[in-house]
């Protein structure tokens, strides 16, 4: 068959997807759903997004590929709002995350004016269903794919398929559900009900590596071994540029380590890490945090060793830079067995050296360092001193080396965003 005759085929699908944020919201699962959809759009496949939740200033879009839908989402909205406050959801107690929630329970019981077309979640289904009905007369769509947080896109989604039977429904579990241990684990029983409940008509199951690494070391059967595709992140790509700055940034006297992105008491605990490079006997090392990590460390008034500096959040593009000019980039690994942090790709594309902290070895970063030739890992639970004299070694052998993302992924060849990506679409269309 003729690339114009295929081409001309798969003009006829159509796609709907629904998620929380769209890019370039600097969300991991916006992230990973931009990079599958740029290879939807490669084929020529329009796709409508629906973003079951949004900042105050976001109204529906066409963004030159792709229709944009957005849906209130009241518990979202409060965060953002303080996060605009100075207060980011990973430095927030458990009190203040629970606050906005019995607010909202309270103006329903109440109520209140207004609550129910405001703060239900049932108004915003209905909502949805109300746009995709709309959007399904100019072109009927013919797959569904509802991203990660299934705690509302999964009861969407399940709506959206009860309305529209003929809809192929892959569902893409970026983060665990039944065994996410964000909460409580007694309660897994419960979310193995509602995960069935909701899933009784799926087509496909796009399911990360951990996840499903984590199902078979329970015994779990989620009853769709033979409708899911398993796939790691895609996000590990190719630089499109060499991330430069005309201006140093970073004093070249230095060793400079950097550590970008989010911190999490229970998750990805930085106490460890603090305390095995305080140990480290190199005077001229800094340690640099970029981003969400500079909130945590402040909030929790962590006391820093005068080598560790705090740069706050820094756009992507002035981070790229900095990481360009970092002698070694620092990871540290989920505690929870079945979720990887996705700069851990982003880390591997520079080609630079990786200082990895880990908790355990099942840690799904460990996965793909250990195939990545300019890595030291280090367990946080049983190191030794002769291990902060590996790790001293290993900082200054390889302060400055870099490697070319050839060399870099030469192991990681299935873990290539573009080749993830299609294995995805083909699956998708395929089920």
């Amino acid at each position: 068959m003729r690339l114009e005759e295929i081409l001309t085929m798969e003009k006829q699908y159509k796609f709907l997807v629904i998620q929380h944020g769209y890019h370039p919201y600097a969300d991991a699962d916006s992230i990973c759903m931009e990079y599958v959809a740029k290879e939807i759009n490669k084929r020529n496949i329009p796709i409508d997004f629906y973003v079951y939740k949004h900042k105050n200033d976001e109204v529906d879009k066409q963004d030159g590929i792709n229709n944009v839908f957005y849906f209130l989402n009241s518990y979202q909205k409060i965060l953002l709002n303080l996060e605009k406050k100075g207060k980011p959801y990973p430095t927030l107690t458990k009190r203040q995350k629970l606050i906005p929630r019995i607010k909202i329970k309270l103006l329903k019981l109440l109520n209140y004016p207004n609550s129910v077309d405001i703060l239900s979640d049932t108004t915003n289904i209905k909502k949805v269903l109300n746009r995709v009905r709309i959007e399904n007369e100019k072109q009927p769509y013919t797959h569904m794919i509802n991203v990660c947080c299934p705690f509302g896109t999964m009861k969407v989604a399940t709506r959206i398929k009860k309305a529209f039977p003929n809809i192929k429904w892959a569902f893409y579990m970026l983060d665990p559900y039944e065994y996410c241990y964000f909460f409580p684990t007694e309660k897994i029983p419960k979310r193995k009900k509602r995960f069935k409940k909701h899933t009784k008509n799926l087509d496909l199951l796009v399911m990360l590596h951990g996840i499903a690494e984590e199902h078979d070391r329970q015994g779990y059967d989620n009853g769709f071994k033979d409708s899911t595709l398993r796939v790691c992140l895609p996000n590990l790509q190719k630089p499109k540029a060499d991330g430069k700055s005309s201006t140093t940034l970073l004093d070249k006297k230095n060793i400079n380590l950097s550590y970008a992105g989010s911190l999490w008491k229970k998750v990805r605990n930085p106490d460890k890490m603090l305390e095995i490079l305080g140990s480290v006997n190199l005077p001229n090392m800094r340690l640099n945090f970029f981003g969400m990590a500079c909130d945590y460390l402040n909030e929790f008034n962590k006391t820093l060793d005068e080598r560790f500096v705090l740069h706050g959040t820094k756009s992507h593009d002035v981070l790229k830079n900095y990481l360009s000019e970092s002698d070694i980039l620092v990871n540290i690994g989920n505690a929870v067995p079945n979720q990887a942090p996705s700069k851990v790709f982003e880390y591997i594309a520079t080609g630079k050296p990786i200082i990895n902290f880990c908790v355990n070895e099942n840690d799904t970063s460990l996965y793909y360092l250990k195939r990545y030739p300019l890595c030291f890992n280090i367990n946080v639970t049983n190191y030794t001193d002769k291990d902060i004299l590996a790790l001293e070694s290993f900082i200054n052998k390889n302060k400055g080396k870099q490697v070319t993302f050839e060399e870099a992924t030469k192991n990681l060849q299935e873990v290539i965003s573009e080749n993830i990506c299609a294995k995805i679409v083909d699956s998708v269309l395929d089920c």
